[in-house]
């Protein structure tokens, strides 16, 4: 990863600043938490606007860019998706085969997928945009992806196009161009399909399809134990979490060893993420939050339709998360979007600077202000809030004309 993008990363997470405004007219939001409201949005596809024929599977975000990935239902090309802030979608040249997986890491997206028409299955790109193809096929699918210093790639124990069952289904690469199989273990006959791959604290952690976790930290010597671990593991906040039943995880902080805790939901998680303060992950129709990774909370007003979402994953940039599904029988592209985690809303009176500030329930946002952004008078601290509701008032008495900026931040 660039330092520049590293160090962005770092800012978004500790002192994410999202807006300024202007002394002027401004509507405040006016639900209880940016989490608890999410603005539903069709991803449309090259053959119609609203085509009901494509599947999102994943998700990443990276230099100021979402980019998520699926495959088409009705033939064998991929369906690669870019918008810059989660509303506003616009499908890209598609790859040859269908993707499933997608990770940020090193300036370099990478995708992978179904190892079929010519075996390429995985592809990368600088930009999401423009993608390129890598000719590595051994595998019959690669299903998962990411990034740790290295790619790692897993994948399923069979070689394309035959029954030969093969234990290097573990691919890694330094530069999202050259990979190279690692055995999963020791030998052929006792693989199993790799479903999931996470980075976290010095390990590369794996699930496959039989109950089995898989460490390693190097990403080319492989030791695997039986847990029961269903089909993803992340990595988010110093914790491996690994799905494992309705309302049941298991985490861990070394991807050694694992604990078994109820997430509070009832409900079975996907890949779970990690942003300003909160894990979150999505079931088969809420998103569910957390401040521990063990106790979790249904958001109240998750992103929900008549049909019925299947969320398939989350990402969290540029201020705000985005959850991709799939709707009408699983068909139909579709995002959600939060409110942005902090914004604010101003408005002029006899008293003052009005200021209405929007985001997440119990976190301390800094209110600063400029005179004169221009002459580089510099960002002066005016107070610090705890929300208890968003949106929540506050007023700059100290304001006594139209000459002031401000700015909303969000504080670790």
């Amino acid at each position: 990863m660039d330092l520049r993008h590293q160090t962005a990363m770092k800012w978004d997470q500790a002192k994410l600043l999202v807006l300024i405004l202007f002394l002027g007219g401004n509507r405040p939001l006016a639900h209880a938490d940016a989490l608890d409201h999410w603005t539903g949005t069709p991803v449309p596809t090259l053959s119609t606007p609203l085509s009901p024929t494509a599947f999102l599977l994943s998700v990443a975000y990276g230099d100021g860019r979402f980019v998520a990935v699926g495959e088409y239902d009705e033939n064998d090309g991929a369906f690669v998706t870019t918008s810059d802030d989660g509303i506003h979608w616009v499908e890209q040249s598609t790859p040859a085969t269908d993707l499933y997986s997608v990770t940020y890491g090193n300036g370099l997206f990478v995708a992978v997928g179904w190892g079929g028409m010519g075996n390429q299955d995985i592809y990368n790109s600088p930009d999401g945009i423009n993608w390129v193809p890598i000719t590595n096929g051994i595998v019959t699918n690669y299903r998962d992806v990411t990034y740790g210093g290295y790619y790692v790639a897993v994948g399923d124990d069979t070689v394309w196009g035959t029954s030969t069952v093969t234990n290097e289904n573990i691919f890694i690469s330094a530069d999202g161009v050259t990979w190279t199989p690692q055995k999963s273990v020791s030998t052929s006959g006792s693989a199993h399909n790799l479903l999931s791959v996470a980075y976290g604290n010095g390990e590369f952690v794996a699930v496959d399809d039989s109950g089995n976790a898989y460490h390693s930290a190097s990403g080319r010597t492989w030791t695997r134990a039986s847990l029961g671990i269903g089909s993803a593991v992340s990595f988010c906040n110093d914790l491996f979490i690994a799905s494992y039943g309705a309302g049941t995880n298991l985490v861990s902080s070394d991807g050694i060893n694992w604990a078994l805790v109820t997430n509070s939901t009832g409900g079975i998680f996907g890949k779970v993420i990690y942003a300003n303060g909160y894990y979150i992950a999505g079931t088969s129709s809420n998103i569910c939050t957390s401040t521990d990774g063990t106790n979790w909370t249904r958001r109240a007003q998750s992103p929900t339709e008549p049909v019925g979402p299947l969320l398939e994953a989350c990402a969290y940039g540029n201020g705000v998360v985005v959850s991709i599904c799939n709707l009408f029988g699983q068909k139909y592209p579709f995002a959600f979007v939060s409110d942005p985690v902090v914004a604010m809303g101003i408005n002029w009176g006899a008293g003052g600077a009005a200021l209405n500030l929007s985001g997440l329930n119990g976190r301390t946002n800094r209110i600063d202000y400029s005179t004169n952004l221009e002459t580089g008078s510099g960002w002066q601290a005016l107070t610090n809030i705890v929300l208890t509701n968003s949106p929540q008032a506050w007023t700059d008495s100290a304001a006594t004309n139209g000459q002031r900026f401000y700015r909303a931040v969000l504080l670790p």
